[in-house]
């Protein structure tokens, strides 16, 4: 069977070796959102460039990655003052938070992983598996993304608090009372 990784990141530290590393050591095809396929096409790691909505739909079929690598741009750091609420809300990475969160539904199928800094610990517990993820580190992973969704939800939140009267009324959209 073939082993596939979607890569969506925002943050590209790190990604080549682990590019490199996913091909060559472990035989994965990789698939990847623009800024991660500019990393790999820089240091010659063969990818596949995700379409709008693609990662969307390869991660809700049966036969989906084995690897979803994902993280996004701080709220904060996007919704600078100079922007408009409305600019910067379409600036966050939605479907990248969207895509965590289909992968997080298959737990013990598919591995989850974001933290750039860390990419060693996945590549030492893909060295264990001999290229696979065991059950257990698929589901701590999962929860460590569900959390890192969370607080993004709660600084989307936030940031929306901030804004001017023109702002959507948070309370009306949610339909749950404060």
């Amino acid at each position: 069977m073939e082993r596939v990784a979607v890569i969506l990141t925002r943050d590209q530290s790190g990604l080549s070796k682990l590019g490199r590393t996913l091909v060559d050591r472990f035989g994965y095809r990789l698939k990847s959102n623009r800024e991660a396929k500019e990393a790999f096409d820089a240091v010659g790691v063969p990818c596949s460039l995700l379409a709008d909505g693609e990662a969307e739909a390869i991660l809700s079929k049966d036969e989906s990655p084995e690897l979803l690598i994902a993280n996004y741009l701080d709220v904060v750091s996007v919704g600078r003052e100079f922007m408009s609420w409305k600019s910067a809300w379409a600036a966050f990475d939605h479907e990248i938070v969207a895509c965590i969160r289909l992968a997080t539904q298959r737990p013990g199928k598919i591995g989850v992983f974001g933290d750039s800094s860390k990419y060693g610990e996945l590549l030492y517990e893909l060295e264990k598996g001999e290229g696979t993820l065991s059950a257990k580190r698929k589901v701590e992973w999962a929860a460590r993304a569900l959390g890192a969704t969370a607080e993004f939800d709660a600084a989307l939140a936030s940031f929306l608090e901030t804004q001017a009267t023109d702002a959507p009324d948070i309370d009306a959209l949610s339909g749950y009372p404060k």
